[in-house]
This record gives structure tokens, C-alpha cells and sequence, in this order.
């Protein structure tokens, strides 16, 4: 009897009770020891008996030449007790990778999940999509507390891949094609000829034309290398899919036929060993030799990575004898405003390729496109888009990421949606369930956090409800309440400038009166989270190489500013004491507050249009007094308007959407800031575990805002007296009473006007 040796990836966990070893594609196949090899054993008879069983062939195939690796990533994951709404951390979160020829895998075993994902994907946003896809916001409460615990003791856990080899009736081989490249150099770059030969891999709908022009440059006799020059989102790399594609179905001249394509997929840096010289050298004999191509997504990644090692003109003198001789085609892509620099630093390489200029494709063959997406998303998923939905795409793409050109983004969003809600697609008979416009803006707000109310233009939707949100959180400012009402209201109407920020403020007041609260209420209602308050205090950016931080202008820094808001556009950015920053800072929001954009250290355009910007500023607060304008609004805005205008420059005032003044302090702000402190602090989990109540006594009321009132500091210090004074005397009271619960106590002022707790009779 012919036999065949099938090797399966294994999880081994060792613990403080001994081992665990389990398949990570099939958690109920496992078994456990006092030790690691003990469960291995025990797992390989087991997994013997299943091969050789007959109902084990089918169960076992799917694990046959599966290659897999462990990551242990953190994740935050938003959770609801069915009250509030907060976020937990998975501090060390393991996950299960593998490819083979049927697509790519994530398992998270502990959570008995298994699953399908896109080989580009991003792991921890899969892995986020899929964990709150499985489970509704409580669902996850209950579901990760548990595992939480269990990542906090990862340090001392033992999670390793292991291999168990067993032998069963050989089925025909696959016939799998193979490219043996050295060790080193294969574990950092991608075979798209492996990865993209399927059915369903990427496409590029629409692009006859481009995709001769590339194949017709690729088999030219003399060969040169291509950059692919457009816009963030034109669909630079679908091209290359497609070029692929062709390729693989020798759809293309014989010059190409059998061409292996491989994408950098590491810079040469992340090699273990060598100098930077002799690994870029070693990359690129080892594809060059083989007649292959090499696709590079980020030409300025690259050269930047060489420029870190003073390697820029190294690079190439390295790469331009392989693009001159042929035995290397090189395909790249670069933004338009990343030529500059190309040009600069790269200069002889920078000539040596021919340029392909990628333009973005209208909204209607947009339409076209997902069209076609939608039907392979329905091989892949199991659900496709309906004409609705697929038109939902293109308004809410239009609308909210302007910045980024067809059709990319809207593909983006419609593979999002699918993974996402394919399960809760709607069987309309057809071949396959369709997904719906409501799909497309709940998978739209989970990855900007912008209400679904906002989105969905036929939802109902009231003002009123943004400024009761708003007044639960500030008070005593009505004028700040207002702004934020008004920005939702333009964004919802879709009425914001098209190349600006959604809006630009000023907040202009005391400290401690709720500037900064303001800016936090609006990030939680209109983006879903306080943390995405995006905050730089300018304080700290008052020297001339300020600007440089921001944006990254000197070699090898990544400017913080420039990087944040590229990784997540959709946030308040809100710069603290505006007024102490230095002159280029004033230079730079030039650009960010008039063209919507932020142009980093090697000219890589960064999008603010999705960001709301707020600015807070002491000015002209030393001549006000806390009565001075009471009762009489307008003159308190005009003398602050006053007091900007003498300071900051025209250009920059002219480029705000609003100045808003924040009112000092009164004495029933004070009251209401004080009762705001305390139903916060009350409900804090000793008081609700212990199922008591407390009574705050009226004189004690008074006596905070007497001890907490403070010109200088605004409501910090309230907040400061409600814990010292409230907080810290029912601490030291239920730590004389550990086991007291259901009762009712009262905090009063003593006979010595000092606070104290009694049990209320």
C-alpha cells in the first residue's frame, strides 16, 4: 500500500497544569499531559487513528500541507455591559495563520474561530472583524473577560508551533508549483504567481487599457524598469494583480510566459545578518537569476530605507545593471508628489524608469467595477452586494474620503462589507444573498466610527439629540455646545468644504473651563471613541524644528502627526495653547486648514479633509474677571474676538471656520460641575459592587465649591475636591467596613466643618 506522510501544524500551550497540544484549525482535536511531549504524543496517536479511520479522511485533508505561523498580537475591542459602553485589551492575543492551496486561514482556538481572510489583509484588523462580527458588543463581555485574564499571564505561558508528522493512503499529489529561492531571501518576499493562481484573485475591472500598455512595456525587447505613478487609490496595485493574472494564464506575449513575480514584501534592513549592501545585492541576484520580476509597492519606502543607511546610491548601482540587462523587470508604484523626492535622492534610477501614469476612473464605471467585485465577492464571501448597496458604496466614498481616488477606497468598503456582514446577508432567492445599503454603512461606521444616523441620509435624525449627548458632558457652555451641534449637522447634510477639514475652531477661554472636554465629547459622538482625540500640547513644539516633528522632514524620522493621521484620518485633532507654538507650526496649518492636506518629510501627501481641527488658546484671559460679562454674551465674544485678531495673523484667522469663546466659571457652573463629579464618582465600581447608597448632604455641596472654586484652574480643581474630600473619606470608611453592603450612608460636614461618613438611619 502506497502511503503519504501528512504533516500538521500544532499549538502547544504549556501552563502552570502541565500542556495542552491541539490542532489551531480543529480546537476539539487536542490532548493533554503533565508535559509538552507527553500531550504531543497523546495528539499524534490521536490524529493516527483519525487518518486511517474512514469518516478521519475528510476531517484531516483540509490540514494536509498546511503551513502555518503564531502571532501574538494586542487587540482593543469595544464591549457593553448593556449600560455603558467601554473597551478591554487582549494584551497577548494568539493567533493561527496558514496558507495552502485553497486560501488563507485565521484560527483563534480559544474562541473556537476559523476562518477565511484576504492574503493582504492587515492580521489585527482581521482579527478585530471577525471577533466582533461572531459576538454583539455584550456577547464579548461575557465571551473575553476570561481569555483577558488568561493574556495576562502569557509572559510565563509557553505558546509554541510545534510539527506532528503521521502516515495514511496517499491521495494524488497536488500539483503545486514551486520556486526555490534562498532562505534568506524567500521569507521576504511574496510569489504572487502562487498566491494570486486562483479563480478569485485581485482584478483590475476596467483597465483594458492600462493593462496592455504594462504588458506591452513588460515583453518589449529592450526592457526598462515601470513606475506606476497616481493617486492613493487609482488601483496601482490591481494592475499588477491583473498583469499577474494574465500572466499565469499565458494571456500575454510567450516573452512572459512562466514569469515568476515575487513583491518585496521586507525592506533588506530586516535581514538578521550582513551588511545592508550585500543583502539588497543578495535580493536581487537571487530573482534576477531566475529571469523574475519584482514588484516593490512603495519605491519610497525603499529608498528611504537605504537613505538610513547612507546606501542611496548604492541601491542603484545594484538594481540599474539588472533593469539595463533584462534579467529583472521591476515594477513599482510612487504618488505624485513623492517624485520630488525620487528625483532628489535617486536621481540615475529615477530616470531609468519609464513612468506609467495610473488616472482615477469615474463614479459610473466605478459602478461597473464593484458590479464585477460584487460577483466575486460572492464566490469568495457567499454574499454579494445589490444594486443598492453597491450605490451606497459610491455616496458614502464620495462623501467622506474624497482625498482617495476611484476606485480603490469603494472596492475597499465593499470587501469590507462582505467579510464582515456576509453572514447576515438576506436570501432573496437568487444565487447567491445579497447584502444592502444598511451593510454598507454599519461596515462604513466600524472603520471610521461615524454614526450610522449620519450616514444613512434616509434614517431619522434630530439636533436635539447631539446637544442632549453633548450637555451631559459640558457645562455652562453654550457656545461650544452649539459648535459641536453644527459640525455634525454639516458633516450628516454632507455640506463641508470638499478640499478643507470638516471644520476648524478656535477655542478661546480660561483653563479648566471644558475646552478640552469639548473636544472629547465631539470625537466620542461623531467618531465612537474619546480616543480619537488626536492631541499635541504646543508647548512642547515652540523651536524651529517644530514643523519637522510634525511631519517628519529629517532623514529617518516618521513625523507624528504625519503618521497618526495616516493611519486613521477620521479624528479630532486638537492642538493645545496654540498661541506658544512656533512660527512654522502657523506655516504648516496653512496647508492643513486651507488645502486639506498635510505634505510630509519625502512629499507624501497626508489627508486632513476627514478630520476635525480644534485649537485652544489662553489669549486675552488675564483682563477677564468671572463677572465682567456676565449676563451679556455678545461682549464677551467680541472681546476675545478682539484679542485674536491682535495676536494671531490674518491668513490663519481667515482660514477658521468659527473663534468660540468659553465662559469663565460662575457659582451655578460650579454646583453643576461639582454634581457632575459626583454622579461619576458615586457610580464607581465599589460603590455599585457593594449595592450601596449615598446621600450627599446640601451643606457639603457648598462646602466643595467654597474649597474647589479657583480662578487659575477652572474646574480642576472641583473635580480635585470631590475626590479628596468625597472619594478619599468613603475609601478609608469601607476600609474600616470590608464587608458592608445594602446600606445607605451620608457624607456631611462634621461639627469641625470637616467631611465624614455616617450610616444614614
Amino acid at each position: 500500500m502506497i502511503t503519504r506522510t501528512l504533516t500538521f501544524d500544532v499549538w502547544l500551550d504549556r501552563h502552570a497544569h502541565g500542556a495542552t497540544a491541539l490542532l489551531p484549525t480543529r480546537p476539539r482535536i487536542a490532548a493533554t499531559g503533565s508535559e509538552g511531549g507527553a500531550a504531543l504524543a497523546r495528539l499524534e496517536e490521536l490524529l493516527e487513528i483519525l487518518s486511517h479511520h474512514n469518516g478521519g479522511t475528510t476531517l484531516l485533508s483540509a490540514e494536509a500541507d498546511a503551513s502555518g505561523e503564531l502571532y501574538h498580537l494586542s487587540l482593543t475591542l469595544p464591549v457593553s455591559d448593556g449600560v455603558t459602553r467601554h473597551d478591554i485589551e487582549l494584551d497577548s492575543i494568539a493567533v493561527y495563520v496558514r496558507s495552502n492551496s485553497r486560501g488563507t486561514r485565521m484560527a483563534l482556538p480559544r474562541l473556537d474561530l476559523d476562518v477565511e481572510i484576504s492574503p493582504n489583509v492587515d492580521l489585527e484588523e482581521a482579527c478585530l472583524e471577525q471577533i466582533t462580527r461572531a459576538l454583539n458588543p455584550r456577547e464579548r463581555l461575557e465571551a473575553l473577560s476570561p481569555h483577558r485574564e488568561a493574556c495576562r499571564e502569557e509572559a510565563s505561558r509557553d505558546v509554541e508551533l510545534r510539527a506532528l508528522t503521521v502516515e495514511r493512503e496517499a491521495a494524488r499529489e497536488p500539483n503545486v508549483r514551486e520556486e526555490h529561492l534562498p532562505s534568506g531571501v524567500a521569507s521576504r518576499v511574496v510569489p504572487l504567481h502562487q498566491r494570486w493562481d486562483r479563480k478569485d484573485s485581485p482584478r483590475a475591472f476596467e483597465r483594458d487599457r492600462e493593462v496592455e500598455t504594462i504588458i506591452h512595456h513588460l515583453s518589449a525587447s529592450r526592457r526598462e524598469g515601470l513606475l506606476l505613478v497616481g493617486a492613493m487609490g487609482v488601483g496601482k496595485t490591481s494592475l499588477v494583480a491583473e498583469v499577474v493574472h494574465r500572466i499565469l494564464r499565458e494571456e500575454v506575449p510567450a516573452e512572459l510566459h512562466d514569469t515568476p513575480v515575487w513583491r518585496l514584501d521586507e525592506m533588506p534592513s530586516a535581514f538578521d545578518d550582513g551588511t545592508w549592501r550585500e543583502r539588497t545585492e543578495h535580493l536581487l541576484e537571487a530573482i534576477g537569476s531566475r529571469g523574475g520580476m519584482l514588484v516593490v509597492d512603495h519605491l519610497v519606502e525603499w529608498v528611504d530605507e537605504a537613505r538610513q543607511f547612507g546606501e542611496a546610491s548604492h541601491l542603484e548601482h545594484v538594481l540599474i545593471p539588472h533593469l539595463r540587462t533584462g534579467d529583472l523587470e521591476c515594477v513599482t508604484e510612487a504618488r505624485p508628489g513623492e517624485l520630488g523626492y525620487l528625483e532628489r535622492y535617486v536621481p540615475t534610477l529615477f530616470g531609468e524608469l519609464r513612468r506609467l501614469s495610473v488616472d482615477a476612473i469615474s463614479p459610473s464605471r466605478t459602478e461597473t467595477v464593484l458590479e464585477r467585485v460584487s460577483f466575486r465577492l460572492g464566490r469568495q464571501q457567499g454574499a454579494r452586494l445589490d444594486t443598492e448597496a453597491r450605490r451606497a458604496v459610491i455616496e458614502v466614498t464620495e462623501r467622506f474620503q474624497a482625498h482617495a481616488e476611484l476606485p480603490g477606497p469603494a472596492v475597499d468598503l465593499a470587501e469590507r462589507t462582505a467579510r464582515t456582514y456576509r453572514d447576515d446577508a438576506i436570501d432573496v432567492g437568487d444565487d447567491r444573498p445579497v447584502l444592502r445599503p444598511r451593510h454598507v454603512f454599519e461596515a462604513f461606521s466600524s472603520q471610521t466610527g461615524l454614526p450610522v444616523s449620519v450616514l444613512d441620509l434616509e434614517m431619522s435624525f434630530s439636533p436635539d439629540d447631539v446637544r442632549a449627548h453633548v450637555e451631559r458632558e459640558i457645562v455652562g457652555q453654550p457656545e461650544g455646545i452649539e459648535a459641536i451641534v453644527d459640525v455634525v449637522n454639516v458633516v450628516r447634510a454632507g455640506l463641508n468644504p470638499p478640499g478643507r477639514p470638516i471644520g476648524s475652531y478656535l477655542f478661546v477661554g480660561p483653563t479648566g473651563v471644558g475646552k478640552t472636554q469639548t473636544a472629547l465629547a465631539l470625537a466620542d459622538y461623531l467618531f465612537g471613541s474619546e480616543e480619537r482625540l488626536l492631541r499635541f500640547d504646543m508647548t512642547e513644539y515652540q523651536h524651529a524644528r517644530s514643523a519637522g516633528r510634525l511631519v517628519g522632514r529629517r532623514q529617518g524620522e516618521r513625523g507624528e502627526l504625519a503618521r497618526h493621521l495616516r493611519d486613521q484620518p477620521f479624528q479630532v485633532l486638537l492642538l493645545d495653547e496654540i498661541e506658544k507654538a512656533h512660527p512654522s507650526i502657523f506655516d504648516l496649518l496653512l496647508q492643513v486648514l486651507g488645502e486639506g492636506r498635510l505634505t510630509d518629510g519625502v512629499g507624501r501627501t497626508v489627508s486632513t479633509r476627514h478630520c476635525i481641527v480644534i485649537m485652544t488658546s489662553n489669549v486675552g484671559t488675564d483682563e477677564v474677571s468671572s463677572l465682567e460679562f456676565q449676563g451679556n454674551p455678545e461682549a464677551h465674544r467680541q472681546h476675545y474676538l478682539d484679542e485674536v485678531e491682535s495676536f494671531f495673523r490674518p491668513e490663519f484667522i481667515g482660514r477658521l471656520d468659527d473663534i468660540v469663546p468659553f465662559r469663565p466659571l460662575d457659582a451655578s457652573v460650579a454646583r453643576s460641575i461639582v454634581e457632575q463629579a459626583l454622579d461619576e464618582a458615586l457610580a464607581r465600581e465599589g460603590i455599585t459592587r457593594r449595592r450601596l447608597d449615598v446621600d450627599v448632604d446640601e451643606a457639603m455641596f457648598d462646602y466643595l465649591v467654597q474649597v474647589g472654586v479657583d480662578a487659575r484652574y477652572g474646574a480642576r480643581p472641583l473635580r480635585r475636591a470631590v475626590e479628596e474630600h468625597v472619594v478619599a473619606p468613603l475609601g478609608a470608611w469601607l476600609s474600616s467596613h470590608p464587608n458592608r453592603t445594602d446600606t445607605t450612608l451620608r457624607v456631611q460636614l462634621s461639627d469641625e466643618d470637616e467631611p465624614e461618613i455616617v450610616v444614614a438611619s
